[in-house]
């Protein structure tokens, strides 16, 4: 309508028409940029319009959008959306005859490891079976290597079954399957890549003194001269990191001073070194060797190990002392958590 008609009508219906352009142009104001409200997200019903308009700053509730935004985030490796992997825990049991004790050592190890393995150096009592049908993996030795080349079996398999974390405990019962948790948070945490179990730091043991007072004089020989120093340097319970599998590969002795042979060499690589208390419950003949004749290959092989490796230079002296002095946090934090379970 032109000016000159609005200016013919009478004032009543000028009026009229003005408030009715006020009203178009308050409506035209408010709903400036305004878009058609959807319904809700269905699988055939994405761009039907019904009545009224929604407010463009409100967030989008699209169900399609937000799919789109986790996939992608996940193919951008979003820290967000992924979770850290739970470490591989490998149990590792050298046995000789021990068809007595390994199906039930078996048994209670796996309730706290992802996979056992048992190392049947040459037995001939059917201890490979039995750890078989208590759900282990048996790597069998044809005649009988020793402790010390069962030990290295166990390493071996360990590291070709990429075990974050490799446990070694006794197959005779002496060690506790319940303190692997305190054997390998030291590890798991990043603090430590050998954990040893001591069996005198709490003095939970019941060792006889002769073989009490051969491990004091073994345990010296390694701490002779040495800022790295151990309360147990024969403990046959102890855990292993990847980094020291990698590392500590290969190993010579074959009898039973290959324990030494391992924490000596690792000190000398500047391996981290860590000692925890745990229990022992010493079985009377559960070895077979003379323990006069043990301790003295033992101590004689020490010093030879400390002598050949006298040349290579670690780093590891400041974290195993400060892995000995803290090993009592780690105790009583894993003793915690599993009271608390």
């Amino acid at each position: 309508m032109s000016k000159l008609e609005k200016k013919s009508l009478p004032l009543w219906d000028r009026r009229h028409t003005f408030y009715h352009s006020c009203l178009s142009a308050r409506h035209n104001l408010f709903n400036f940029g305004m878009e058609p409200k959807t319904k809700p997200h269905s699988d055939d019903a994405d761009n039907r319009v019904v009545a009224g308009f929604i407010n463009p700053r409100q967030k989008p509730k699209s169900r399609i959008r937000k799919r789109v935004i986790q996939v992608q985030h996940t193919k951008e490796g979003s820290l967000a959306l992924q979770q850290e992997p739970k470490p591989k825990i490998i149990a590792a049991i050298p046995a000789y005859n021990e068809a007595k004790h390994i199906q039930e050592i078996v048994t209670k190890t796996l309730r706290y490891v992802d996979q056992v393995i048992v190392v049947d150096d040459g037995s001939v009592d059917g201890t490979g079976e039995r750890a078989t049908k208590a759900g282990a993996d048996v790597v069998y030795h044809k005649q009988n290597r020793g402790y010390g080349g069962a030990l290295k079996s166990c390493l071996e398999k360990g590291r070709a079954q990429d075990a974050d974390v490799l446990v070694l405990l006794d197959a005779d019962g002496q060690h506790l399957p319940e303190e692997i948790p305190l054997v390998v948070q030291p590890v798991i945490d990043g603090r430590a890549d050998i954990v040893i179990g001591s069996r005198f730091l709490n003095n939970h043991n019941n060792v006889p003194r002769y073989r009490k007072f051969g491990i004091n004089v073994i345990t010296w020989l390694f701490n002779a001269g040495s800022p790295v120093k151990v309360t147990d340097a024969q403990s046959g319970f102890r855990a292993y990191s990847k980094k020291a599998l990698d590392m500590l590969l290969p190993l010579q002795e074959e009898g039973m001073s290959i324990s030494m042979e391992i924490i000596i060499k690792a000190r000398k690589l500047g391996l981290r070194l860590y000692e925890v208390p745990i229990t022992c419950l010493y079985i009377e003949g559960s070895s077979t060797l003379n323990p006069v004749v043990h301790g003295l290959s033992v101590a004689m092989a020490t010093v030879v190990q400390r002598v050949k490796f006298m040349g290579i230079s670690g780093n590891g002296a400041e974290s195993a002392s400060y892995g000995q002095f803290r090993s009592q946090d780690i105790y009583n934090r894993v003793k915690d958590d599993m009271a608390s379970s």
